[in-house]
């Protein structure tokens, strides 16, 4: 088996790697890490040695609200508002 798609950080939480995100958001992990340098979508955490970047679960709920915003061609200004 490969890299762990879920790790628990030192303070407990349940994060996900950018491939377990896009597997249940339905977003690419292209436009994940876009979201995250727009500070639409910010990763938990981000390693400074290998720049992988960690989610929380719950953010899950908000990645999917991202993808059926811009599937109905909303923008990112727009999506940002919401």
């Amino acid at each position: 088996m490969g890299r762990q798609d879920r790790a628990t950080d030192e303070q407990g939480h349940d994060d996900l790697t950018i491939g377990e995100l896009a597997r249940r958001s339905g977003l690419s992990a292209k436009a994940l890490r876009l979201y995250d340098a727009s500070d639409l979508l910010p990763a938990r955490s981000v390693d400074p040695f290998t720049g992988y970047r960690r989610y929380a679960a719950d953010q899950v709920h908000r990645a999917r609200l991202i993808a059926r915003l811009r599937g109905i061609g909303m923008g990112l200004a727009q999506v940002r508002a919401v």
